[in-house]
């Protein structure tokens, strides 16, 4: 029996196939009878020794055989073949041994048929790979490049909708003022509010464009709810803006607290849009957080301002004369140059036109700041304390025309200096300190708020 050349079974003569393991067995090969040299098969000669093939003499193995060793033949052995030359019968010779069968490194076997067909296989599933590659590139190519198509044409119509929106977002930012530094009675905010009735427009475009958008993916779609949002955002801001009062001054409490909210969504939708399509143009707003305590700064300026303006305009350049006006009748008594009841009569109508003023400042309304209340305070001093002097003024310049003077000689001698005259002194040092503290307070005040700023205390 031989044996499987695969698994090594036991094969009965004449086996194909092998009972455990289903291999081919080849048919049994052929050795040269001369040689012992495998012969190929449909060969007539031993291609080793070129003796003539034939049935008989070609011997087939299927089993290792090992040949048994060669005896020496005895005296007698050799005598009777020398002494007997009768050809020896084909029973009596004994056949040669069959040759040792090849190793089995050198056997063929069908392991190399096996190799081959799985070397065949393997080219085949190579083939079909390369074919199923080269589908899935060609599938993947054609889909990234509509999907390259899709987003290229959602990113060319969302710049075309968000590109016009951005100076015009800009401009009304601009308008704005950004810190309190900015906040003052002056602010206009016209520009602003011109430029958010123009957004207000654009953005009615850009919000039908928007709703028109198709998107394809999940990051288009996110791109589209941003966009939707900003521009709806950006809208509540528009109309916050354009409503707003010409000047910052005159703005609400109400406005300035719904400019911010507005500006503060807008600024965070925008935002938001970037981070979902950071391909597009930047919107930028701005919190506006400034807005509200602004407008109440440029409120309380402008309100300060106009109390300035009267108090400049009813006080400062009436008081300015009237205080020429005493200078005059004092120095006219003391150098005997004015009679002294003519001198009297005019500090008497100082003093009342000062009262006057001083009633009418006393009328005043006093916006609702610290430094209106300073400024007040100080002038209301500076007036009541020159009132007192010219008091003073006058009853001492009485007093010389009652017993001092005689006509037509008129003083007789230097000029008395009584207490109404020291009195009078003493008030009008008190009315200048007043009044240099008032224009060391004013004149910046006023400075700041456009008005005149070079006031002294000898004008007051």
């Amino acid at each position: 029996m031989t044996e499987c050349r695969s698994c090594g079974a036991q094969l009965k003569a004449g086996a194909k196939f092998c009972p455990s393991c289903g291999a081919e067995v080849p048919p049994p090969a052929r050795f040269c009878a001369a040689c012992g040299h495998e012969i190929e098969a449909g060969t007539s000669f031993c291609a080793d020794c070129g003796a003539a093939v034939s049935e008989a003499s070609a011997g087939a193995a299927t089993t290792e055989v090992h040949p048994a060793p060669e005896t020496i033949p005895t005296v007698e052995q050799t005598a009777s073949q020398v002494t007997t030359p009768m050809a020896p019968l084909a029973s009596d010779v004994a056949p040669p041994p069959p040759p040792l069968a090849p190793p089995a490194a050198t056997q063929p076997s069908d392991r190399s048929g096996r190799f081959s067909a799985r070397l065949l296989w393997l080219a085949v599933a190579v083939v079909v790979i390369a074919i199923i590659a080269a589908a899935l590139v060609f599938a993947l190519h054609g889909s990234s490049h509509h999907n390259q198509k899709t987003n290229s044409n959602f990113d060319g119509s969302s710049q075309v909708i968000v590109t016009p929106l951005v100076p015009v977002v800009t401009s009304v930012a601009s308008g704005l003022p950004v810190s309190l530094a900015r906040c003052t009675w002056s602010t206009s905010l016209s520009r602003a509010t011109s430029a958010a009735q123009q957004l207000q427009t654009t953005l009615a475009g850009s919000q039908s464009a928007c709703a028109a958008l198709t998107t394809d993916n999940a990051t288009q779609v996110s791109a589209k709810q941003a966009l939707t949002a900003a521009l709806t955002a950006l809208g509540t801001y528009a109309q916050a803006v354009s409503v707003l009062p010409a000047q910052l001054s005159a703005v609400t409490s109400k406005q300035a607290q719904a400019l911010h909210q507005a500006a503060t969504a807008a600024q965070a939708a925008c935002q938001s849009l970037h981070t979902a399509a950071p391909a597009l143009p930047a919107l930028t707003v701005g919190s506006c957080a400034v807005i509200p305590a602004g407008a109440q700064k440029a409120a309380r300026d402008a309100a300060l301002r106009l109390f300035l303006i009267k108090v400049q305009n009813d006080i400062l350049d009436q008081s300015k004369n009237g205080r020429s006006d005493i200078v005059q009748a004092v120095n006219g008594v003391n150098d005997m140059t004015m009679n002294p009841d003519d001198a009297a009569t005019m500090i008497s109508s100082v003093q009342s036109n000062r009262q006057s003023l001083l009633d009418e400042l006393s009328a005043m309304s006093v916006p609702d700041d610290s430094r209106a209340s300073r400024i007040f305070s100080l002038l209301q001093q500076s007036l009541q304390h020159s009132i007192e002097a010219d008091r003073y003024y006058a009853a001492w310049m009485n007093q010389v025309y009652q017993y001092y003077y005689q006509v037509p000689q008129g003083y007789m001698g230097q000029v008395p200096h009584n207490a109404n005259y020291q009195s009078a002194l003493a008030q009008d040092l008190l009315a200048g300190q007043s009044k240099h503290r008032f224009c060391h307070v004013y004149d910046p005040i006023a400075r700041n708020l456009g008005l005149r700023a070079n006031w002294q205390a000898s004008q007051i």
